[in-house]
């Protein structure tokens, strides 16, 4: 059955030997400052925390599971020598998660379980953890909780987008209860009874009660000067600010901080730059808020400018809960007065769990362990100091002036060799590049006036002037270090805010070529390079939809990277677009390109060899080279999140089966080709529907050629429903009888 695999590949244009894997990298000390290695120099950068614990490893220590809102990407953090270590091979085995995490045990099996949104819903979904002793595995168990309010009608439990509930055993009656933010009316706090204990004697089921719309007796007023109202109940303040509905946009978190055996709140609002903390005096099924602290910890108060959520939990390996706060926004919210390098911050608790004190304040927890310089970060590579290897550079959006964002290009110098790059910061605004007054500098090397040395290029939005594409030529050739002290020019093409650009000689006439990637309309434009003149760069609009990228509003965050991946002899195109896996097309290096079909780009997961797709996150950039000597380029990303993330070419460590082709013709009878009898593609559950042909033997294969799942379908079958796997990637599946075969390729994300 394995010779089937050859046949896919090579009906889509991607020969097996062709095929490059990569790993993503941790970066376990890859990256210095002048002070401190970074351990997890790789993990791209954190933004927006959503901060919960889960021990991921099986070795009886919680891990930290990070959430980043903004960036919509999950990072994974383990305990190693008192150390969080980011391991980025666990990501695989955690669901997608959209909105809000909670991570805790509903059923009482020991096992901890995870609630979230549910896919464009505002509803509450969990998955219940169904992990052996050795690999974790999920299944959606509630897809959507309701609870029983007025009348026996039930009501979908629906936190806001903004909003963060608390879910925990409000009550301690032994089954988790949801605290929320009443969305539809009030100010008050929603106080959902799990009704397990009560009905089974159990609690290994959720079956909820809205059994209170004013728990606690207070009000929440969206002033952030007396944002807790006491003794007014719960009116509705209504209304809308700052183009906001009121009431969109609270955060909850409980803990019993003074040891009294009841539920205390930590309370946020979307617009306020602190955190309350509210104590309860009450019973827990009502719940009596009598005192509150509107500005926590009193000794170093909150002050995250907007909306920072509490998390009350062990950081420093002590096993007394510390203090983690961070901000809570989604993509695109602008907060002019902050920078994005310090939005994790971290409260070492110098006290106990019921009398905690908080004196001592970290403002980059995990942050300092890795590269983050801010938000929307690009790298480009180049060796600037002709000693052999690449450097790094970075650019960013910026650093904030409290109205707008200024940005300079950040230098890290390769201080290894080219076959181990290791790299120290040799200064956070090389060429002073922050004097022109611009954000979002978006770097890259080309040569411009094609002298066989590379020149510095770079994108920059200045206000007044608008976006456009920057360059300085070397002043020296390409056997001497860079001579960057050229003036700065402006290249002939016009580009907009969000455009992503690259320049690249797609033509093999020596001349580079500019490509456009449009951030609001999702069109590629490619600029052929028709200069006469190397001092006077000339360049024509060849076409605005280059290799059929169409206008597409929903091609958010595009951008693309052109390189030799493996050989000078093909080129491969980087394709990132909304949140979607990163795409790599291939063709042979030729005057006129041929490139093929998209393809996922394949990570390597060395815990059981699958596949998987990339899971980055929001807009990325890219930048490619052999870090290590093996011939083979890594690819470097920038990420949303204000860091890096780096894949490791595996082309020579991994291993690909290469089966022999079938000889059996293509079956296309009534329409049916490759990858268009699949449905839904890509999956989130693993489950497929499968149009088949008559008479069947139907084999799934990862990408390796291990044989994942086969079955017999019948003449009378139509239609097959089968589950892939359990583990996410890449899967081949192929149907095949006495005269044809269908291939197909479908993607379990």
């Amino acid at each position: 059955m394995y010779k089937l695999l050859a046949i896919f590949i090579f009906i889509t244009n991607a020969v097996l030997s062709q095929y490059n894997v990569y790993e993503f990298s941790n970066g376990s000390h890859f990256v210095s400052t002048s002070s401190s290695s970074l351990v997890n120099s790789w993990a791209g950068g954190i933004n927006n925390a959503q901060m919960a614990k889960l021990d991921v490893n099986f070795d009886n220590k919680e891990d930290f599971i990070v959430y980043d809102k903004s960036a919509d990407r999950v990072m994974v953090f383990v305990q190693k020598n008192n150390e969080w270590v980011y391991e980025p091979v666990y990501t695989q085995y955690l669901p997608k998660i959209y909105n809000f995490i909670y991570i805790g045990d509903y059923n009482c099996d020991g096992k901890k379980d995870i609630f979230t949104n549910v896919p464009d819903n505002s509803q509450i979904r969990v998955y219940k953890n169904t992990s052996t002793s050795t690999q974790l595995s999920w299944s959606i168990t509630y897809n959507e909780l309701k609870a029983t309010g007025v009348a026996g009608i039930l009501y979908p439990i629906t936190p806001g987008i903004y909003d963060m509930p608390a879910i925990t055993d409000v009550d301690m009656d032994g089954d988790l209860d949801i605290l929320l933010y009443d969305t539809n009316a009030g100010s008050g706090v929603v106080f959902n009874k799990n009704l397990s204990k009560e009905t089974y004697g159990t609690c290994d089921t959720l079956i909820f009660e809205k059994h209170i719309s004013c728990w606690g007796n207070f009000s929440i007023t969206h002033d952030c000067n007396t944002l807790i109202g006491f003794g007014t109940g719960c009116p509705n303040y209504g209304g809308i600010h700052d183009a906001r509905i009121m009431h969109d946009g609270v955060g909850i978190s409980a803990a019993d901080m003074d040891g009294n055996g009841t539920t205390d709140l930590f309370v946020s609002h979307v617009e306020c730059n602190k955190i309350s903390l509210l104590m309860n005096t009450g019973n827990n099924a009502l719940g009596n808020i009598t005192s509150k602290t509107d500005n926590y910890p009193t000794a170093i108060p909150v002050d995250m400018r907007k909306f920072p959520i509490a998390y009350y939990t062990d950081a420093n390996f002590d096993n007394i809960p510390d203090l983690i706060t961070s901000t809570n926004l989604p993509p695109d919210e602008q907060i002019y007065t902050q920078d994005y390098d310090e939005t994790v911050w971290l409260y070492t608790n110098s006290g106990t769990t019921t009398n905690p004190g908080f004196n001592t304040l970290n403002k980059k927890f995990l942050q300092e362990t890795m590269i983050d310089i801010g938000q929307h970060t690009a790298p480009a590579l180049a060796d600037y100091d002709h000693d052999g290897d690449y450097d790094l550079f970075v650019g960013s959006k910026g650093k904030t002036t409290g109205s707008f964002y200024i940005a300079s290009l950040y230098l890290y110098e390769n201080i290894g060799t080219k076959d181990t790059a290791r790299y120290i910061l040799k200064t956070d605004n090389y060429l002073a590049l922050n004097t022109l007054g611009g954000s979002y500098l978006f770097p890259g090397f080309a040569d411009i006036n094609y002298d066989g040395a590379l020149d510095l290029y770079f994108t920059i939005s200045i206000p007044a002037q608008g976006s456009s594409i920057k360059y300085i030529i070397n002043k020296n050739d390409s056997t001497r270090a860079f001579d960057l002290s050229n003036a700065v020019s402006t290249l002939p093409v016009s580009i907009y805010g969000g455009d992503k650009v690259t320049i690249f000689d797609i033509n093999k006439d020596t001349k580079p070529d500019v490509f456009v990637a449009s951030g609001t309309i999702g069109n590629l434009i490619y600029y052929k390079n028709t200069s006469s003149n190397p001092t006077t760069p000339s360049f024509t609009e060849e076409t605005s939809t280059y290799l059929d990228y169409t206008y597409d509003f929903a091609r958010k965050g595009f951008s693309v990277h052109f390189a030799n991946l493996t050989s000078p002899d093909s080129i491969h195109m980087i394709i990132f677009q909304n949140k979607n896996p990163i795409k790599i097309r291939t063709s042979a290096y030729l005057s006129s390109p041929n490139f093929g079909a998209e393809d996922s780009l394949i990570i390597y997961n060395k815990l059981n060899t699958y596949n998987q797709t990339s899971k980055t996150g929001y807009y990325n950039t890219f930048a490619s080279a052999d870090l290590n000597g093996d011939g083979f380029k890594e690819i470097l990303i920038g990420t949303e999140s204000g860091g890096l993330m780096l894949l490791n070419n595996m082309r020579k460590k991994v291993t690909i089966i290469k089966p022999k082709p079938d000889t059996l013709p293509l079956y296309t009878n009534n329409g049916h080709n490759i990858g268009k009898n699949i449905y839904p593609n890509p999956t989130y559950d693993g489950v497929i529907n499968i149009k088949i042909i008559p008479n069947t033997q139907l084999t799934v294969f990862d990408i390796y050629g291990k044989e994942v799942c086969y079955t017999t379908i019948f003449e009378n079958e139509f239609l097959k429903t089968i589950k892939i796997t359990d583990t996410k990637g890449i899967f081949f599946i192929f149907q095949k009888n006495k005269s044809h075969f269908l291939a197909s390729k479908v993607v379990y994300n």
